[in-house]
């Protein structure tokens, strides 16, 4: 049995989403996150390489410390838990070499190495219940892989006595299990759970890492997440500052990592209302980003399309149809299909022109965010009212004859799936009233207002088109 496995899937598991904002829905980061049918070999704590990705880190170093993180993966897998031992000491004298002591770098090579003598401290009957673990954590990794954190969690809250029995009581192990077990929290959104759990998680395993690490600031990331999913704004604005201060003091002001951090805090500030805050916070990442990165990438277009979003809502709208625009000509040429930052981009741009009263240029973004709609599993009313949009575009122009059958698709779309009575429904209903009413219809419009039922897509009703890509 493969015994590095589960200590890694500590770490694995708590890098899934962790707020990164280009990571997408919950289950997009499971899908990505979990480990493959073969997992990949990787530390027992934060990675020892990701410490060497910094500016300035010295190649011959990085080389050494890779090949000494490739045999002590070899040693485990083979159980010789001693040559282990003595392969991640001589990482540590090197990193504490390279980076200090007290660095964060030399501390996770230092953690490595008391695992392994640990484990070569276990006595048989100890190493069997040890094997039965790993092959639980095994099963938490098959689970991740099917997007099943429900009976994850259930395996790794049933695995904690086993943890506690072989590594005690406030041991590192201990808190990085606390760890995987707040992430399946909150990935099941059982959130007030996983708050407690990180909060134990925290005050667990912190003794063991010291003032400032990668552990911390993504524990206060993913309080931060938790706030910020249950609308507690403040609560995820202030886990948030931490997670930038730490960020910034582990990885450099100008890292791609702070980047990351500083535009999670925008996010939560612009939710909050306090838009020229995250757009001071996401002015830096995106100039970190594209400094990184280069201009044309889609985290560079992911900070601008949070500015545009910032500056729409403070009625900028100039300033923010710039932005938007260079935000969709960066995810143009480097996203394929319709990807979730396109369609909010086109979406927002498209809102924006109309606001410029410049339908002419909102009606092409308009159309491909209904193209790119229809080839989705977007939900009924997402499409009803992008349709609608573009109807209404269509009429400000003058278009009636093309305006017309989309306000009709929409109308019909949004009644079957919103409700008769929604206030969704009432939008396309009043447009497609007022096209009546200036294309000299007034009858049409009174016969409008007298309806009491849905329209049906079984109708033979000549009035109303069908939408083939609406099952009958």
């Amino acid at each position: 049995m493969d015994a590095i496995r589960w200590v890694v899937l500590f770490a694995v598991v708590l890098a899934v989403g962790c707020g990164s904002p280009e990571s997408g829905p919950h289950a997009q980061r499971l899908e990505r996150g979990a480990p493959t049918d073969s997992p990949p070999q990787e530390l027992p704590a934060t990675s020892i390489g990701n410490a060497l990705q910094l500016p300035g880190a010295i190649s011959p170093l990085t080389e050494r410390i890779g090949a000494l993180t490739q045999d002590a993966r070899t040693a485990q897998v083979n159980g010789q838990y001693a040559q282990e031992t003595a392969l991640w000491s001589e990482a540590h004298t090197l990193l504490v070499g390279q980076f200090g002591e007290q660095s964060w770098q030399a501390r996770n090579a230092e953690l490595a190495m008391l695992t392994a003598r640990h484990h070569a401290s276990l006595n048989q009957g100890q190493l069997t219940k040890l094997a039965e673990l790993f092959q639980w954590q095994n099963r938490i990794a098959e689970l991740l892989h099917q997007n099943n954190p429900y009976a994850a969690l259930t395996i790794a809250r049933g695995s904690l006595e086993r943890t506690l029995e072989l590594y005690g009581e406030n041991s590192y192990l201990h808190g990085k299990q606390l760890i995987q077990i707040a992430r399946l929290e909150q990935l099941a959104g059982r959130f007030d759970e996983s708050i407690e759990t990180y909060r134990q998680a925290f005050a667990t395993i912190s003794p063991w890492l010291g003032r400032v690490h990668p552990e911390l600031e993504s524990i206060h990331v993913a309080f931060g997440e938790i706030w910020l999913a249950r609308g507690d704004y403040h609560q995820a604005v202030e886990n948030l500052r931490v997670a930038l201060r730490m960020a910034s003091e582990l990885y450099g002001n100008n890292s791609l990592q702070t980047a990351t951090r500083a535009n999670d805090l925008a996010v939560a500030l612009q939710r909050s209302g306090n838009l020229h805050d995250a757009i001071a916070y996401l002015t830096k990442a995106e100039e970190i980003r594209r400094q990184w990165l280069g201009p044309e990438h889609p985290h560079v277009a992911h900070c601008l399309l949070n500015l545009g979003t910032c500056n729409f809502e403070l009625q900028h709208y100039e300033v923010a149809r710039e932005q938007l625009e260079q935000s969709l000509a960066i995810l143009t040429i480097t996203v394929q299909g319709p990807n979730r930052l396109l369609l909010d981009c086109l979406h927002k741009l498209s809102i924006t022109y109309m606001l410029l009263d410049k339908p002419n240029q909102a009606e092409p973004h308009l159309r491909q965010l209904v193209e790119l709609l229809r080839q989705t599993s977007s939900s009924a009313t997402d499409l009803g009212l992008a349709e609608y949009r573009w109807g209404v575009c269509l009429a400000k122009q003058g278009k009636y004859e093309d305006a017309e059958p989309l306000l009709k698709l929409s109308l019909a779309r949004l009644e079957n799936a919103a409700g008769f009575d929604h206030p969704h429904t009432a939008k396309p209903r009043e447009a497609l009233r007022q096209l009546y009413l200036a294309t000299n219809r007034p009858s049409d419009a009174q016969s409008l207002d007298a309806r009491v039922q849905p329209v049906s897509y079984e109708s033979d009703e000549p009035k109303f088109v069908r939408d083939p890509n609406v099952p009958r």
